[in-house]
């Protein structure tokens, strides 16, 4: 029988992709354009793109890890002088993950680990269209799906995001493939699987752990251990290497709440945590702490509201608010790290557009990252006076980011507008 299930989840994704072909050859280019971009790089630049990207940062430091001694990997002075890599900021039990890509040269690790990447990319987008199966509202017998829905997902296909996501060799791709596949699973009423994958979506970057705040807000107790307990087997070996080496624990917290970058002194954030560090000339951690309050009074005061809404309004609120809430206040959030954001956007916009004018948030949504991207490049370094162009940038961007939060709390506070039609369409099913 799961021989079967497995054969038919194949098929519809092979006919998934040969349905959106236009956009499927787009998004390969794209792919392609970045692997061999990186691979020139590689061969004909003597410094090595190996250490500049974030697979390199993974890669050397899986080698840290398991071939010399554990703690050097939170050293800066030996990372950047031996790796020039950052020190490393996610769990530590991803690294067995990149740990078998070491057993390969750095650039063909890289291309197979691009190519998992693209399966993993077109796998986010087919879990994003069998979820927004689910949310649309049933079409009439016969009729196809309504553009309203679709135009979304097939811009997501192509959002400049994506490109940055294979140059840099990026772990958010596998943040937003498990985060999507929770909320489906959940969805559909697996909330134990859905609760397993959003907990392997935090292995390789704890992107959902305020997610998790959303999630155990219930009142059935039952319902809330089997959503921490999913979520906890996965932390179990990271859970286990703090044990035994608590300096790694204190090393990963400090240098987390720190935002440390390394050297670089300019990076293009997004978040309004990083508006504030840059803006209103406070570190780090305060403007952490002061975007983080202001997000998690209104997400509390939005749950309440929903108190009483299906269950699956509320999975939909958990899920999207948690990814946008972690966008908003960490300090070190880039316009490729969107594409963990998106496919929950995907879900909501079709029910957004109903309180704007026509195709408004259409264009945000594929106009917002890339706004980001073109905001990537420090200017500064080579256009005369490319300050004034890179502050005002930085103001449109995080403007982005705010205008975005404030449109996802206007749907879920407005209970009789884009949030009724939602409901209604899971009562309809």
């Amino acid at each position: 029988m799961q021989l079967k299930q497995i054969r038919s989840t194949f098929s519809q994704f092979s006919k998934f992709l040969k349905g959106n072909k236009k956009y499927l050859y787009v998004h390969l280019a794209i792919f392609a354009f970045a692997v061999v971009w990186v691979s020139l790089q590689f061969i004909f630049t003597i410094m090595k793109l190996q250490y500049s990207n974030d697979f390199g940062e993974y890669y050397s430091t899986a080698l840290v890890f398991f071939g010399k001694d554990p703690s050097l990997i939170y050293n800066y002075s030996y990372m950047f002088t031996n790796y020039q890599a950052n020190p490393f900021r996610s769990l530590l039990a991803v690294l067995g993950y990149f740990y078998l890509y070491t057993k390969l040269p750095w650039l063909p690790s890289y291309i197979i680990y691009s190519i998992v990447a693209l399966f993993i990319n077109l796998s986010t987008l087919f879990i994003t269209a069998k979820a927004l199966a689910l949310v649309e509202p049933p079409a009439s017998e016969g009729s196809a799906p309504s553009m309203k829905y679709k135009k979304y997902l097939v811009a997501f296909f192509i959002l400049p995001f994506f490109l940055e996501v294979y140059l840099q060799g990026q772990v958010a791709m596998y943040v937003a493939f498990f985060v999507i596949s929770g909320l489906y699973c959940c969805l559909k009423g697996h909330e134990f699987a859905g609760s397993v994958l959003l907990g392997l979506s935090i292995v390789f970057k704890p992107v959902a752990i305020f997610v998790v705040l959303f999630l155990v807000l219930e009142v059935d107790p039952k319902k809330i251990f089997r959503r921490i307990i999913g979520i906890a087997i996965t932390l179990v070996p990271d859970a286990l290497i703090f044990l035994t080496h608590p300096s790694l624990l204190s090393s990963f917290i400090s240098l987390n709440i720190s935002g440390y970058r390394g050297l670089a002194t300019f990076f293009p954030a997004i978040s309004f945590s990083q508006f504030l560090i840059q803006f209103a000339n406070v570190g780090p951690l305060q403007a952490q702490l002061v975007a983080l309050a202001i997000a998690l009074v209104i997400g509390l005061l939005l749950r309440y509201r929903l108190r009483n809404k299906d269950e699956r309004v509320k999975l939909i609120f958990a899920f999207t608010y948690g990814i946008l809430l972690y966008t908003f206040v960490e300090s070190d959030v880039w316009a490729s790290h969107l594409v963990f954001l998106y496919p929950m956007l995907v879900l909501l916009c079709p029910f957004i557009e109903g309180r704007y004018r026509k195709n408004l948030i259409f264009y945000f949504f594929c106009l917002y990252p890339l706004v980001c991207e073109i905001g990537f490049p420090q200017y500064s370094l080579f256009i005369p006076d490319g300050v004034v162009l890179d502050v005002t940038l930085r103001l449109i961007i995080c403007a982005g980011t705010v205008i975005l939060f404030a449109i996802v709390v206007r749907f879920f506070y407005d209970t009789q507008a884009g949030l009724y039609q939602l409901q209604l369409s899971f009562v309809k099913q």
